[in-house]
Protein backbone atom coordinates (compact mmCIF):
# COMPACT_ATOMS: atom_id res chain seq x y z
CA UNK A 1 0.00 0.00 0.00
CA UNK A 2 2.90 2.45 0.97
CA UNK A 3 4.47 2.02 -2.63
CA UNK A 4 1.19 2.87 -4.59
CA UNK A 5 0.62 5.83 -2.13
CA UNK A 6 4.16 7.08 -3.00
CA UNK A 7 3.23 6.62 -6.47
CA UNK A 8 0.23 8.75 -6.72
CA UNK A 9 1.99 11.54 -4.86
CA UNK A 10 4.70 11.69 -7.23
CA UNK A 11 2.40 11.64 -10.08
CA UNK A 12 0.21 14.63 -8.72
CA UNK A 13 3.62 16.59 -7.52
CA UNK A 14 4.66 16.05 -11.24
CA UNK A 15 1.39 17.55 -12.79
CA UNK A 16 1.35 20.55 -10.60
CA UNK A 17 5.13 21.15 -11.22
CA UNK A 18 4.23 21.12 -15.09
CA UNK A 19 0.96 23.04 -14.84
CA UNK A 20 3.27 25.44 -12.81
CA UNK A 21 6.02 25.78 -15.14
CA UNK A 22 3.75 25.88 -18.09
CA UNK A 23 1.59 29.14 -16.38
CA UNK A 24 5.34 30.71 -15.65
CA UNK A 25 6.42 30.46 -19.30
CA UNK A 26 2.80 32.12 -20.83
CA UNK A 27 3.60 34.92 -18.25
CA UNK A 28 6.82 35.77 -19.18
CA UNK A 29 6.01 35.51 -22.74
CA UNK A 30 3.35 38.26 -22.08
CA UNK A 31 5.77 40.29 -19.92
CA UNK A 32 8.45 40.01 -22.20
CA UNK A 33 6.98 42.39 -25.07
CA UNK A 34 5.54 45.18 -22.51
CA UNK A 35 8.30 47.58 -23.05
CA UNK A 36 8.12 47.37 -27.07
CA UNK A 37 4.35 47.76 -26.82
CA UNK A 38 4.46 50.56 -23.97
CA UNK A 39 6.81 52.50 -26.53
CA UNK A 40 4.35 52.36 -29.53
CA UNK A 41 1.40 53.23 -27.48
CA UNK A 42 3.94 56.41 -26.41
CA UNK A 43 4.53 56.71 -30.02
CA UNK A 44 0.74 56.57 -30.86
CA UNK A 45 0.04 59.25 -27.65
CA UNK A 46 3.01 61.75 -28.98
CA UNK A 47 1.15 62.07 -32.88
CA UNK A 48 -2.01 62.51 -31.03
CA UNK A 49 -0.92 65.22 -29.36
CA UNK A 50 0.67 66.88 -32.31
CA UNK A 51 -2.65 66.64 -34.27
CA UNK A 52 -3.96 68.77 -31.27
CA UNK A 53 -1.21 70.75 -30.89
CA UNK A 54 -0.74 71.86 -34.61
CA UNK A 55 -4.00 71.10 -36.32
CA UNK A 56 -4.52 68.67 -38.88
CA UNK A 57 -3.37 70.10 -41.98
CA UNK A 58 0.44 70.95 -40.65
CA UNK A 59 0.49 67.02 -38.71
CA UNK A 60 -0.57 65.47 -41.73
CA UNK A 61 2.78 66.66 -42.97
CA UNK A 62 5.01 65.16 -40.07
CA UNK A 63 6.70 61.96 -41.22
CA UNK A 64 5.43 58.62 -40.53
CA UNK A 65 8.90 57.21 -39.72
CA UNK A 66 9.50 58.24 -35.96
CA UNK A 67 12.61 57.31 -33.96
CA UNK A 68 11.66 56.87 -30.54
CA UNK A 69 13.62 54.96 -27.58
CA UNK A 70 16.33 53.75 -30.24
CA UNK A 71 13.75 52.23 -32.57
CA UNK A 72 11.89 53.33 -36.16
CA UNK A 73 8.00 53.16 -35.62
CA UNK A 74 5.78 53.31 -38.30
CA UNK A 75 2.80 55.65 -38.12
CA UNK A 76 -0.69 54.92 -40.00
CA UNK A 77 -3.05 57.49 -38.90
CA UNK A 78 -6.82 57.15 -40.29
CA UNK A 79 -8.87 60.25 -40.57
CA UNK A 80 -13.45 59.64 -40.32
CA UNK A 81 -15.34 62.50 -39.84
CA UNK A 82 -18.13 61.88 -37.45
CA UNK A 83 -21.93 62.85 -37.39
CA UNK A 84 -21.52 65.20 -34.18
CA UNK A 85 -18.57 66.86 -36.20
CA UNK A 86 -15.56 65.90 -34.92
CA UNK A 87 -13.03 63.84 -36.14
CA UNK A 88 -11.62 60.77 -35.11
CA UNK A 89 -8.20 59.74 -35.50
CA UNK A 90 -7.14 56.24 -35.48
CA UNK A 91 -3.39 56.23 -35.33
CA UNK A 92 -1.09 53.09 -35.27
CA UNK A 93 2.34 52.71 -34.10
CA UNK A 94 3.85 49.77 -35.32
CA UNK A 95 7.87 48.54 -34.29
CA UNK A 96 10.82 47.09 -36.33
CA UNK A 97 9.49 43.82 -34.69
CA UNK A 98 6.26 43.99 -35.29
CA UNK A 99 4.92 45.01 -31.91
CA UNK A 100 2.53 47.66 -31.98
CA UNK A 101 -0.27 49.93 -30.28
CA UNK A 102 -3.45 51.64 -31.38
CA UNK A 103 -4.94 55.00 -30.52
CA UNK A 104 -7.97 56.15 -31.16
CA UNK A 105 -9.08 59.83 -30.44
CA UNK A 106 -11.45 62.46 -31.11
CA UNK A 107 -10.20 66.11 -32.43
CA UNK A 108 -13.08 69.08 -32.54
CA UNK A 109 -13.23 70.49 -36.02
CA UNK A 110 -11.38 73.89 -35.12
CA UNK A 111 -8.12 71.35 -34.04
CA UNK A 112 -8.87 69.24 -37.34
CA UNK A 113 -9.06 72.53 -39.36
CA UNK A 114 -5.84 73.31 -38.36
Amino acid sequence: MTLIEVTVAVLVLSIGTVAALRAFDAARLQIGGAPERLFAQQVALNRAAEFRALGAEAARGLPETVTYAGRDWQLAVTETETLGGYTELRIQAVGPGGEGALVVGFVGEEEAAG
